[in-house]
């Protein structure tokens, strides 16, 4: 892996191929997390964002543009919805900006159906500063580390300080989002199942990827924090 793989990739123009930034983060007793998926078709001058914060005893909050025209490669603009985010320094340090409006959904998989619920201000400043080297998957890699800033959810302000784990992937025919589940720890990351769900975001992603994302924010048996990703083939 080189630097410049940070950064958006040129399209070989395949309308099917596209590339996926996604960062996921959880504060250590898993009462708090969130995630920020970037996805890029440039073969159909594309992109789509997926954005949710879920709490503990709280409606999950998220965010879906599914029809954004790409203009910079890692900024988007669109009507209710402005979003970047930069390598500061490859492998080491990620910013992280959004100001938009999102859902309070009754329930998660309300995203699959009608997608209603209480429209609210979404937003937030985040810094991602690496513990590890990347680590090759399939498509391209994940860097786990941790992730600090402010949550700004409806007129709540809320302080993060907890641990982010990055993936970026590119290509056809892979999973845009990591399957499984990864937690941390005070040993560390390792792969596990959740003990406890503290909450969920769910979304069906657009063709040509056409699948159903689950993410499960929860404490694994160990006592780690995180995020556990089901893929289910879309309908």
């Amino acid at each position: 892996m080189h630097a410049r793989d940070e950064l958006a990739h040129s399209s070989p123009g395949e309308a099917a191929w596209f590339e996926s930034f996604d960062l996921e983060y959880a504060v250590a007793d898993a009462s708090l997390g969130g995630h920020v998926t970037l996805l890029r078709w440039p073969g159909l001058g594309r992109a789509w964002y997926w954005g949710s914060v879920v709490q503990a005893g709280a409606l999950t909050v998220t965010l879906l543009e599914t029809d954004i025209l790409l203009g910079r490669p890692l900024e988007l603009r669109a009507s209710g919805i402005w979003a970047d985010q930069a390598c500061e320094r490859p492998f080491v340090h990620w910013s992280y900006g959004l100001e938009a409006f999102a859902l309070r959904l009754d329930h998660p998989d309300d995203a699959l159906g009608a997608f209603r619920g209480e429209r609210v201000p979404f937003g937030f400043e985040l810094e991602w500063e690496a513990a590890g080297a990347p680590a090759p998957t399939a498509g391209g890699y994940s860097q786990e580390g941790r992730a600090h800033g402010v949550l700004l959810v409806g007129d709540e302000r809320v302080e993060l300080d907890g641990c982010g784990r990055r993936g970026h992937v590119w290509g056809v025919g892979i999973p845009p989002i990591r399957p499984g589940g990864r937690f941390c720890g005070p040993s560390g990351w390792a792969d596990d199942a959740p003990a406890e769900v503290s909450g969920a975001a769910v979304v069906r992603l657009p063709a040509p990827v056409g699948m159903v994302v689950r993410r499960l924010l929860g404490r694994s048996a160990s006592g780690g924090a995180g995020w556990v990703n089901l893929l289910e083939r879309g309908e």
